[in-house]
């Protein structure tokens, strides 16, 4: 049996045909809702079934994605959808939102169930949290190390480490940066990608400039072996939005690698650079808890395999073979200078031509027609071993088996030769003869003497036969899959409306958080840059019924030996909320977790959740609770970074660290500023430098959660307490997603 699982992506038909066609152990798609890749072409309702069959008759399993936040609205229509996946003998579903995923535990046996990468998960305390509500699979965040992955293990889940293709440069599942610039929101499919924009920086006298937030592909094509001692089951290929051959070239050289034990052919790498590739690739930086290097700066998209540079007449100084049509990236000093394709000239030599194409240009190739032609032209087939019986005045009988499966098919009464009867060797090469079909013959048994069989009787015996070997391999797999008839069932809505409007302070100082108590507010959260034993002593010196702000890539096992039990914590992904329990604490859910919806009793025992950033007045109004929160004034945080900006950007150590808060300024002139927050690792956080102020827009009382500002916090406090006032802020400002809802 395999210990390991390729799992390739499959952004529509053609794709998934060409994933399993190049030998990919499994394949994730979507529907066309709900699922984090809706620019992709995706599959739908009516055909889901088909291609699970297709892929189950290779032994191949189909996870469909159910990986979005979702809307109040949406989530009946999510559960139904979630049943139409069930019937149709998908394996598995990923799942972001935990109420589905408390559902899917609840309603649908024996289908796995995944935890998505939108969770955050990269600790044993994620871990046991997902498990708890019936997740089978749990899909680390890109930044986990290997530790992390043996760590997740322990627990007794299935893990899902991705192998290759695009990382994110924000945290897995904390990234609003597309939903606050133009409403298009990358947790419900729909990801703009700012990150892959041109942005300058100056630090200390020097500027950068370029894509500074792009962070280079991942490759793991020399680490196979290492992820799975580490204890990963499943090695997850990224790319739905990419080309079908991307899907089958990667499965095939993945393949390829496990199959041998690790070994990399010759062109194992030049091959996946060549099918996509973008900023030749980082390896296990993340996994090795490196977090420099991860960013490539002069180009966003594919760059495609270096091949040589350019001659003066336009033919490449290289060793490879080029074929014509082949597509190419051009660099000159560095920077992006045009595109080109391989032309022949009329003296039969090879050249470019396009834009871009001059002398000692280097030549990458981003589009290679043979490996596209290779690619396509891949079919896997099943082993088939036939035994042929006939004897005169009976019906003709053809077995087939594969594996364990075997189909016994009676054809056409037998006739005497009149004459020569028909040889063994023709009746073998007419069933020989599988021409389209899935299937390869490994071995033919005749049986059969002093009888005529037309080849249209043998062609249409075989044909019979195969079809049904084909039904009964699929019913097999159905059969293992043991699905049982089950009914739409209830979820239980939490929302129970406002008894008691109050307010939640964000606070980043000692200063700022006696001002909150001299306020009045209802609950103090502190946000310390420096989280270690002295500095929370700072705080618990002037209150100890305070939250302290967890950063979601925190060190949990730290964070717990230097707080107290009794101070309560604010956390923004599931492991902090699995520590608040394990410890016996009171929590908030912070931002990073996201919350779209009420339904469920995943978060029972909180204290209070902020609702999520992309969600309007008029959504949350639907679901108000007495626990739920509402964002209303400060710098909520844009995306949060495991990586160093510092060391990506300008260079230098952690030995001589000389961070101060970085700003990132797009083409349009915004500017973001990156904070860094560290526990026992440094991370980061993106805000804009503009402050979302909605003031003048809101006269109402409510549960209201804004950064520590003595203006801000005493015009909501006024509201909530029934005394109308002013507060205007002058500055440049945003409104953040509450009167303009996200896609």
């Amino acid at each position: 049996m395999k210990k390991y699982c390729v799992l390739a992506p499959a952004g529509n038909v053609q794709a998934l045909q060409c994933a399993v066609n190049n030998g990919a152990d499994a394949v994730y798609l979507g529907l066309d809702k709900f699922n984090a890749r809706m620019k992709a072409d995706n599959f739908t309702v009516d055909n889901l079934a088909q291609w699970a069959d297709y892929c189950h008759l290779y032994g191949v399993k189909v996870y469909v994605t159910l990986n979005t936040s979702l809307k109040q609205d949406e989530f009946c229509d999510a559960v139904s959808l979630l049943h139409d996946i069930y019937s149709s003998n998908a394996d598995g579903v990923i799942v972001t939102d935990l109420a589905l995923m408390q559902y899917c535990r609840d309603n649908l046996p024996n289908m796995e169930v995944v935890a998505s990468t939108q969770l955050n998960i990269h600790d044993r305390y994620g871990a046991q949290f997902v498990k708890n509500l019936g997740a089978t699979t749990v899909v680390l965040s890109r930044e986990s190390t290997y530790r992390a992955v043996s760590e997740v293990k322990s627990v007794g889940v299935e893990v899902e480490c991705f192998i290759h293709g695009a990382l994110c440069v924000c945290q897995s599942g904390q990234c609003l940066m597309s939903a606050m610039a133009g409403g298009n929101s990358g947790n419900r499919g729909l990801c703009a990608q700012p990150c892959r924009r041109i942005y300058g920086c100056n630090h200390d006298g020097e500027a950068r400039r370029g894509y500074l937030l792009s962070a280079k592909d991942m490759c793991g094509a020399a680490i196979t072996q290492d992820l799975l001692n580490a204890g990963a089951d499943v090695f997850k290929i990224e790319g739905r939005n990419r080309r079908p051959q991307y899907a089958g070239e990667t499965s095939a050289v993945y393949s390829e690698i496990f199959g041998s034990g690790g070994v990399l052919s010759v062109d194992s790498v030049d091959r996946l650079k060549a099918i996509y590739n973008r900023g030749d690739y980082v390896a296990d930086n993340y996994l090795n808890g490196d977090n420099s290097d991860i960013i490539c700066s002069r180009v966003q998209g594919h760059m495609g395999l270096f091949v040589g540079t350019v001659n003066q007449d336009g033919t490449i100084n290289t060793t490879r073979k080029i074929d014509k049509g082949d597509g190419f990236k051009l660099f000159k000093n560095g920077k992006e200078c045009g595109g080109a394709v391989a032309t022949v000239t009329q003296s039969g030599k090879m050249r470019l031509s396009g834009s871009g194409v001059v002398k000692n240009a280097e030549a990458y190739l981003t589009t290679s027609v043979k490996q596209l032609e290779r690619v396509d032209a891949v079919r896997r087939t099943i082993g088939v071993s036939l035994n042929f019986f006939a004897r005169a005045g009976e019906p003709l009988r053809l077995v087939a088996c594969s594996g364990d499966v075997q189909v016994d098919v009676l054809g056409d009464i037998a006739q005497k030769a009149l004459k020569s009867p028909t040889a063994a060797e023709e009746i073998r090469q007419q069933l020989s003869k599988t021409g389209d079909s899935y299937y390869t013959i490994t071995d033919i048994v005749v049986d059969a003497g002093g009888v005529f069989i037309p080849k249209s009787v043998l062609n249409a015996l075989r044909r019979n036969c195969l079809s049904q070997l084909t039904e009964s391999i699929v019913k097999a797999y159905t059969d293992r899959l043991n699905r049982k008839p089950v009914n739409i069932m209830p979820v239980a809505n939490s929302a129970d409306g406002i008894k008691s409007a109050k307010t939640m302070v964000f606070c980043r100082s000692v200063s700022q958080l006696k001002q909150s108590i001299e306020l009045g507010c209802d609950y103090s959260v502190v946000v310390e840059e420096n989280l270690n034993k002295q500095t929370v002593s700072q705080y618990l010196a002037v209150k100890d019924d305070i939250f302290f702000d967890v950063p979601p890539f925190a060190n949990l096992d730290y964070i717990d030996r230097i707080l107290p039990k009794e101070v309560g914590l604010c956390v923004h992904n599931v492991g902090g909320v699995q520590l608040a329990r394990e410890s016996g604490r009171r929590y908030i859910c912070g931002q990073g977790l996201n919350i779209y919806n009420t339904y469920g009793t995943v978060f029972e025992d909180a204290v209070a959740f902020v609702y999520s950033l992309e969600l309007t007045l008029k959504e949350i109004s639907s679901i108000l609770s007495s626990k739920g929160f509402v964002f209303v004034d400060g710098h909520p945080v844009l995306m949060r970074f495991v990586h160093c900006p510092l060391k990506n950007t300008f260079g230098g150590s952690c030995e001589k660290c000389s961070f101060k808060p970085l700003v990132y300024t797009d083409e349009l002139g915004n500017n973001f500023e990156i904070r860094r927050r560290r526990d026992t690792i440094c991370t980061f956080d993106l805000v804009n430098v503009k402050k979302m102020y909605v003031a003048h827009k809101i006269n109402f009382a409510g549960n209201f959660a804004l950064d520590c500002d003595n203006a801000a916090v005493n015009y909501y406090q006024s509201l909530n307490r029934g005394v109308k006032t002013s507060y205007d802020y002058d500055k440049p400002y945003i409104l953040g997603r509450l009167f303009d809802k996200v896609n």
